[in-house]
Formats: C-alpha cells, structure tokens, sequence
C-alpha cells in the first residue's frame, strides 16, 4: 500500500463546464489504469467522484502511475468527450496531462492543487421532425400533385382534340 512506502496518496479535482464556461451538472467520469497505453478493462472504484457543488468532481488516493479518464455520461444536451484522456500522477503528486492535446481539457494548478477543467460541447441540433410543419409539407406537396395530374389531363385532352379537329377555329 502507498503508506507502507511513505508515498502521499495523490489526486486531482475535476470540474464540468459548459459551452458557456459556467459549471453544469449531469455528468459521470470513470478512471481507468493505463494497460499497454490504453484503459484497463476495469474503471477504478471509487475513482472520480462528486464533490459538494454544481459540476465537481474529485479523484483521491491515487498511486503515482498514468490513468485514463473517460468521460461515462454527458449533460443533456451536450456531447462525451470525443477521447479518453491520459493523466500521469508523479511521485510527489504532481499531475500532468500526456498524450495529444486536448482544447476540451485544461490543467491549472493552483498552489499544487490540480483541477481538469472539461468544457462539453453541445450536441448538433437536429432539424424539426412532425409538428405543424409535417402537416404544411405534406399539404403542399398534395396540392402540387393535385395540380401536376389536373394539368396533365387538361393538356393530353386539348392535345387529342387538337388532333383529332385540326381546322377547329376554337384551338387555332
């Protein structure tokens, strides 16, 4: 165990914010060890957990090593994180962010506390489906039908008439 060794557990603050920067609730994050360079099959329990206050999470008693964290539920209206991301927790407790970078996931460290700051995106918004729209397209598109086959008929008529009565001084 890290007492066993005199290694201080380590860990890290993790706060969800909105696309507007204000923290936001409805999410869950998982933490999983670093296998081979991908997530474990197994999250970390207890791993991130809330903390007291709107969007707060914490993560405590970690032994150094590399964890991934992956987003597990995102607000509604908003989407997961795109990937999983990869934290390296040193000796002396100090965390950073490995990996490629991520414009969703910020490290502050302030006085050697370590806060992720995650930003979700929103979801696309997906055009109207039913409602009274439904109904306006579907009228519209009667009538144009209704119009295209009446026209139809009236030309093919004339067309007949004008063939069958070439001199008839109504067509001419």
């Amino acid at each position: 165990t890290l007492s066993d060794c005199a290694i201080p557990p380590a860990g890290f603050k993790l706060e969800k914010l909105g696309s507007g920067g204000a923290l936001i609730d409805g999410a869950q994050f998982a933490l999983y060890p670093n296998v081979n360079g991908a997530a474990g099959g197994t999250a970390l329990n207890p791993g991130v957990q809330p903390a007291p206050g709107t969007g707060k999470f914490e993560a405590t008693g970690l032994a150094p090593g590399t964890y991934w964290l992956r987003e597990t539920k995102a607000p509604a209206g908003y989407s997961l994180l795109p990937r999983d991301v990869l934290i390296e927790i040193e000796l002396r407790g100090v965390v950073k962010l490995d990996g490629a970078p991520n414009p969703q996931v910020q490290l502050v460290n302030a006085s050697g506390v370590y806060t992720l700051r995650v930003t979700d995106t929103k979801t696309a918004a997906l055009p109207f489906a039913g409602g009274q729209w439904l109904g306006i397209v579907t009228t519209g598109g009667a009538i144009l039908l209704i119009v295209a086959l009446v026209g139809g008929w009236w030309w093919r008529r004339r067309r007949q008439h004008d063939i069958a009565n070439p001199a008839d001084p109504e067509t001419s």
